[in-house]
């Protein structure tokens, strides 16, 4: 990540996160994961890349079909906005749209 920082272009999907940190363990289960459940075990993976590359290069993202299984939607957006409950509005704007309609070209 530190060498991808480097390259102006790049810009990083929050997302995923649920399949690769054992979403099935949720799978099945009687009740779905708590938002602080999931973004406890997260937010060391995500924080950085912030961080890192700044909310203006930073996209939240839900990775839908794939994790309905184990875990709810509504709950993943939770999950997000705990983690970035310290970030200032004009980052969570940034997180939670309009990173995603600059480089998805969406504007």
């Amino acid at each position: 990540m530190k060498e991808l920082v480097k390259c102006p272009n790049v810009s990083v999907k929050l997302g995923g996160l649920m399949m690769y940190l054992a979403n099935s363990e949720f799978t099945g289960a009687e009740r779905p994961p708590t938002s602080q459940q999931l973004a406890d075990p997260r937010r060391p993976y995500i924080e950085p890349c912030i961080e890192l590359f700044g909310a203006n290069r930073c996209m939240a993202a839900g990775h839908f079909p794939v994790d309905k299984p184990g875990v709810p939607y509504g709950i993943v957006w939770n999950m997000f906005k705990r983690i970035t409950a310290d970030c200032s509005a004009d980052e969570k704007r940034m997180i939670f749209g309009s990173t995603a309609r600059r480089v998805y070209r969406m504007d």
